[in-house]
């Protein structure tokens, strides 16, 4: 098993709920909270990853050291006069999107210096730690770490919008959207699941935010507000802006490890041509030989003021067993994938279940394991069981559902004494609408159950109806009650896919 997916949640106060009538798991699933996956708290001050001027405690450990004059003055020999006349000087042109040595780059109507920034709360990290070493030949721009469990916890990609190409202080000054200019155009690549939003910078510091899908994304000013987490946010207007960021959000329950590439980034109807070649050649040049030989600048590489350090972060390109726990409790199941929880019924009839939900799970665990008991009741209410979303990124709040893509439904489980043990599939709606949950009884060992075994009453004298290929949330191993007895319980889950 992999360690390096630090992801997991934590359910605070209680765990999750559900409720199982006449024997089956009537779900209530309540998501744990991650809190904002953003700096929000509006005491703090994030300075550091947006100067190029060190602003933490050590000193670059080299500086540089060429005073680089030049020792020679070159003059130009020969009187050379053009042998024809011609139309045009030769200017520079650029791609919309164009990365140059040393990690200045343009972006449409945009020029800077782009950066990397673990933010500053301890135990984050970020790979590289910038963008010196690059040589010009790049196409994207690629990030990746970990953030430490903190709710102001921040990776960062960012771009000085209107920067020199000397870079260090002073360099940097403000760009303003034109009329014409109507968002930001941005294409990403996700090689990990976990949020990523675009952030502008304006002069003044304020910040505007919104989330970022995988690929492109035309994003149009008014989808960018303040505190884009939560609503209420104020739009961008147009205001001059300093900095546009590539921003993923940390959490106080879960360390978050990310993996992502900027392809292209810039603003939507720039003024930049991107096909600089709009004439013919006329074969005629327009003037004499200036007798100007090429100058030595005299300027030295750009210290950007980000000090190098070895993150000890490596790209994950893990390819996952069939049923694979990581760090925290968070599964890859095959095609899905999400974090592990338990739960009891609610509200509560006295059950209970260890461990409380699988937070402090190392990754090298192959099982999900779970005891207890689940309390007798004249109804069939109590219940117990283990389960795990289906499709929820990492660090990741929200649940989406998945469509079934093949015919059944593979377990294997450990059941350690003799109660009754079931497999149960839901809908998004299944904790509280009975006829989006389906339940198969299940044996201990392994087993394909087909999706067609699948009923919404799948107990002796059910009379439910038969799983419909609903796009599904949740899967799960329960435990259902009794009218008689309380019943034990101790098993694991040792696998549970789609097969």
């Amino acid at each position: 098993m992999r360690k390096n997916h630090k992801n997991y949640f934590k359910i605070i106060g209680m765990i999750v709920m559900f409720v199982n009538i006449s024997g089956c798991g009537e779900a209530t699933l309540v998501p744990p909270d991650f809190g904002n996956y953003y700096d929000s708290d509006s005491g703090d001050s994030d300075t550091n990853p947006f100067n190029f001027s060190d602003t933490d405690a050590d000193k670059d450990s080299v500086s540089d050291t060429y005073s680089d004059t030049d020792s020679e003055t070159e003059i130009d020999s020969s009187s050379e006069s053009d042998s024809n006349a011609g139309t045009g000087s030769d200017v520079a042109t650029h791609d919309l999107f164009d990365i140059m040595e040393g990690g200045y780059v343009y972006a449409g109507d945009w020029a800077g210096f782009v950066w990397s920034s673990p933010g500053e709360v301890p135990g984050s990290s970020i790979a590289p730690a910038d963008f010196s070493l690059l040589t010009g030949d790049e196409t994207q721009l690629c990030v990746s770490g970990s953030l430490a469990k903190n709710d102001n916890a921040v990776g960062m990609l960012g771009l000085n919008v209107n920067q020199s190409t000397l870079g260090g202080t002073g360099s940097e000054s403000t760009w303003t959207p034109s009329a014409e200019n109507s968002g930001v155009y941005v294409d990403i690549t996700k090689n990990k699941d976990t949020v990523v939003r675009l952030q502008l910078k304006g002069a003044d510091g304020t910040e505007w935010c919104t989330e970022l899908s995988d690929g492109v994304n035309n994003i149009p000013w008014s989808s960018l507000v303040t505190n884009c987490w939560e609503a209420g946010g104020a739009e961008y207007n147009k205001e001059p802006l300093s900095q546009v960021v590539l921003l993923v959000p940390g959490g106080k329950l879960v360390a978050v490890s990310f993996d992502f590439c900027l392809n292209e980034f810039y603003p939507i109807d720039g003024a930049i041509d991107t096909d600089p070649d709009t004439g013919s050649d006329t074969g005629v040049d327009t003037g004499s030989d200036t007798g100007v030989d090429t100058v030595d600048t005299g300027v030295d590489t750009v210290d950007t003021g980000v000090d190098t350090v070895d993150t000890g972060v490596d790209s994950d390109t893990t390819v996952h067993a069939l049923f694979d726990i990581m760090v925290g409790g968070y599964v890859y199941a095959g095609d899905w994938s999400g974090y592990a929880w338990t739960g009891t019924e609610t509200p509560s009839l006295g059950s209970t279940i260890t461990p409380a939900d699988y937070s402090l799970y190392t990754g090298d665990e192959t099982a999900l394991c779970a005891s207890g008991s689940v309390a007798k009741d004249a109804g069939y209410g109590g219940t117990a069981m283990i389960g795990f979303n289906l499709n929820q990124a990492e660090g990741a709040t929200a649940i989406g559902t998945v469509t079934p893509a093949k015919s059944g439904v593979y377990v294997d489980v450990t059941n350690k004494t003799a109660a009754a043990l079931r497999v149960q599939i839901q809908a998004s709606d299944g904790g509280t609408n009975a006829a989006h949950r389906w339940c198969a009884n299940i044996t201990n060992g392994t087993q394909t159950i087909p999706y067609t075994s699948f009923n919404t009453e799948c107990w002796v004298g059910g009379n439910g109806k038969a799983y419909d290929n609903t796009p599904l949330a949740a899967a799960m191993i329960i435990v259902p009650g009794s009218n008689s007895a309380a019943i034990p319980f101790n098993f694991c889950l040792n696998a549970l896919y789609e097969k």
